[in-house]
C-alpha cells in the first residue's frame, strides 16, 4: 500500500515537471522570436511562472480536503513598443468545480498614466460601501483625463449553482456600474459611485427557499488634503436598495419619483433601503500622528460589491503615534467603540469598547524593551439575566528582546510574558469564564556560523479558575535548525515541535500534538524550488475521543523570464 502510494506521489512530480517543461520550453521559443515590428523593433515578454503540488493526507478523521492539489500560475508582461504593456495573470487549479464559485483565474491588464483596462477577471475598488475587492469576471476601464475621471465595470459575480447536499446553490449573478470623479489621483478628489447587481431567477429551479435577489447602491465619496498633505480628511455617503425577492410584487411609485430612476432600480414589496457614512481625518506631522474615524450602516444596508459587510452598527475609533528621541521611544494609544440595534427594533443594544497603549524603548543595538496594555469590554442593557451580556477582558504584556554573545556565537534571546484578567459578571454559575492567565514565551536563534543557526522556543500558558482551584495549562516545545550551503542558493529548515494540554483537577492530558517539518528551498539566479514535508500525530482526549496522523508533502517550482 505505501509503495503504490509513493509511485503515485513520484507520478503526480513528473506530470508537474512536465507541465513546467513545456511552459519553459515555450517561454524560451518567445524569448528567442525577435519579431520585427516597424523599423527593426522587437516585443519582450518578461514575467513568473509557478506551478505547485500538494498532497494532504489523514488517517483516523475525516478527509474535509482533496487529497491532491495541482495548481498552475502564470504572470508576465508584454511590450510592444508603441502600445501600452499588457500584463496577463492566470491561475488553473484543480480545486475549480462545477460545485463550486469560479477558482481558477485568468485577468488581461493593459496600463498607462490615463487608463487601466483589465479583461477577465477583475477586482474594482471603487468605495467604502459600494464596491470592494470582490472577483467580478467581465471587464472594467479607468480613464483618466486631466482632473476629470471616468471608470466602468460590467461582468458576473457568481455562476449558477444547483443545490445538493454537499454544495450551497446560486443563481447567477451579474453587476454593472460606473465611477464619475473628479480630482487627481494623490490630491483632493470627489467621486460619484453606482453599481447594481442582479440575480437571474431563471439559471435554477428557485421551487427552495433561495429566492433571486436585487441590490443597487449609490454613494458619493471623497478625499480633502491641505498643508502639504499633513492633514487629510476621507469622507463617504452611500445608500443601498435591496429587494429580498425578485418575484414579489412591485411597486407603482411613478407618481412620487421620475420614471428614469426606474432604471436604476424597481421597488418591490420585499425591498429595504439603507444609508451608510464614514469620516476618517488625520494629521500626520512626522513623529506625531493623530486620527479618528467615525461610521454608521443602517440596519437595512446591504451591498453585495463587498466581501465582507456588516450593517446596524456604528463606530468610534482614535488613535495617537508619538516617536521621540531619534526613534528610540515609540508610543502607540487606540481606542474604538461600536454599538449596534440602532433603530431600537432588537431586545438589547451591545455596546463593545476596547483600548490599547503600547511603548517600544530601544535601550542600545542589543536590546529592546516592550510594554502593553490592552481592554476589551462588552455589555448590554437586556432585563433577562439569561441575555445578559457583561464582561471584561484586561491585560498587560511585557517583552525583551536582548541580542548576546556566548561562547563566541551570536545570541538572540527573545521573552514574553503576559498577565490576563478575564471576568463575566453574569457567569456565577459558569466559574470556567472567571479566570487570570499567565502566558510565558521563550525563543532563542544562535548563530553558529554563516551557514548555520538553531532555533528553540518555549511556550506556556496557565489558567487559574476562581472556583474550585481548577488549573490548566498548555505547554508547547520547538527545535530546529536553518542550513544554508552554496552562498544561501540552498536553505534547509528542520523543525520539530510538540505541545501538550492538562487539566490539573483531573490530572489528564486532554491532548497533544508532535509534529516534524523539513523545508528545504532552492534559488540560483531566475530558478527557485521548493518542498515542505510535514507529518504531525494528534492525540486528542476529548469526547468522543480521536487519535490521528497528517502527512503533507509540498512542491513549488518557479522561473522568472525576460528580466
Amino acid at each position: 500500500m505505501k509503495a503504490r502510494k509513493i509511485t503515485k506521489i513520484l507520478s503526480k512530480l513528473s506530470q508537474l515537471s512536465l507541465i513546467f517543461l513545456i511552459y519553459l520550453s515555450l517561454s524560451a521559443e518567445i524569448k528567442a522570436q525577435k519579431l520585427p515590428l516597424g523599423s527593426g523593433r522587437i516585443f519582450s515578454w518578461s514575467g513568473e511562472c509557478q506551478a505547485e503540488l500538494k498532497y494532504d493526507d489523514i488517517k483516523g478523521a475525516g478527509q474535509n480536503r482533496p487529497r491532491w492539489i495541482r495548481s498552475l500560475y502564470l504572470s508576465g508582461s508584454l511590450n510592444v513598443p508603441g502600445i501600452p504593456p499588457i500584463d496577463l495573470k492566470f491561475k488553473l487549479s484543480s480545486l475549480n468545480q462545477s460545485i463550486r464559485q469560479y477558482f481558477n483565474r485568468l485577468s488581461l491588464h493593459v496600463s498607462k498614466s490615463w487608463i487601466d483596462l483589465y479583461l477577465g477577471d477583475t477586482y474594482p475598488d471603487y468605495s467604502r460601501y459600494t464596491l470592494k475587492s470582490i472577483p467580478i469576471r467581465g471587464g472594467s476601464i479607468d480613464l483618466y483625463r486631466g482632473r476629470f475621471r471616468l471608470a466602468m465595470v460590467l461582468g458576473q459575480t457568481k455562476k449558477a449553482i444547483d443545490g445538493t447536499d454537499n454544495n450551497v446553490p446560486s443563481f447567477r449573478q451579474t453587476m454593472h456600474g460606473f465611477k464619475v470623479g473628479y480630482g487627481k489621483k494623490n490630491s483632493s478628489r470627489i467621486n460619484f459611485n453606482y453599481v447594481k447587481f442582479n440575480d437571474d431567477e431563471s439559471s435554477i429551479d428557485s421551487s427552495g427557499t433561495l429566492k433571486p435577489v436585487e441590490n443597487a447602491l449609490a454613494g458619493i465619496d471623497g478625499v480633502l488634503k491641505a498643508f502639504s498633505g499633513k492633514f487629510t480628511i476621507k469622507a463617504e455617503i452611500s445608500g443601498s436598495a435591496y429587494s429580498r425577492n425578485l418575484e414579489s410584487a412591485e411597486i407603482d411609485i411613478s407618481d412620487k419619483v421620475p420614471g428614469l430612476l426606474k432604471t436604476f432600480y424597481t421597488p418591490r414589496v420585499s425591498s429595504q433601503y439603507g444609508l451608510a457614512y464614514y469620516i476618517n481625518p488625520n494629521l500626520d506631522l512626522g513623529n506625531t500622528k493623530a486620527g479618528f474615524s467615525y461610521s454608521s450602516i443602517d440596519p437595512a444596508f446591504v451591498s453585495l460589491g463587498l466581501a465582507y459587510n456588516r450593517n446596524d452598527i456604528r463606530k468610534f475609533a482614535c488613535s495617537f503615534d508619538q516617536r521621540l528621541i531619534n526613534n528610540k521611544f515609540f508610543l502607540s494609544v487606540k481606542y474604538f467603540k461600536s454599538r449596534d440595534n440602532l433603530n431600537n427594533q432588537k431586545r438589547s443594544t451591545l455596546n463593545t469598547n476596547s483600548g490599547m497603549a503600547n511603548a517600544n524603548i530601544v535601550f542600545s543595538r542589543s536590546m529592546t524593551l516592550n510594554l502593553g496594555f490592552r481592554i476589551y469590554t462588552q455589555n448590554n442593557d437586556d432585563i433577562e439575566y439569561d441575555y445578559k451580556v457583561d464582561n471584561a477582558n484586561r491585560s498587560f504584556i511585557i517583552g525583551i528582546t536582548q541580542r548576546v554573545k556566548l561562547l563566541d556565537l551570536d545570541h538572540t534571546i527573545t521573552s514574553n510574558y503576559s498577565l490576563g484578567w478575564y471576568r463575566d459578571e453574569k457567569a456565577a454559575m459558569s466559574p470556567g469564564l472567571n479566570y487570570d492567565n499567565h502566558a510565558f514565551n521563550l525563543a532563542t536563534n544562535t548563530r553558529v556560523n554563516n551557514s548555520v543557526n538553531l532555533i528553540t522556543g518555549w511556550n506556556r500558558v496557565q489558567n487559574f479558575h476562581h472556583k474550585g482551584g481548577n488549573r490548566s495549562d498548555r505547554s508547547a516545545y520547538s527545535i530546529g535548525a536553518i542550513h544554508r550551503v552554496f552562498k544561501s542558493i540552498l536553505t534547509t529548515k528542520f523543525l520539530i515541535s510538540y505541545n501538550t494540554g492538562r487539566e490539573r483537577a483531573t490530572a489528564i492530558a486532554n491532548s497533544n500534538r508532535l509534529s516534524f517539518s523539513l523545508r528545504s528551498n532552492y534559488r540560483f539566479k531566475n530558478t527557485n524550488a521548493g518542498i515542505k514535508i510535514e507529518r504531525k500525530y494528534y492525540n486528542e482526549k476529548t469526547s468522543p475521543e480521536e487519535d490521528y496522523d497528517e502527512f503533507v508533502i509540498y512542491f513549488s517550482i518557479s522561473q522568472t523570464f525576460g528580466k
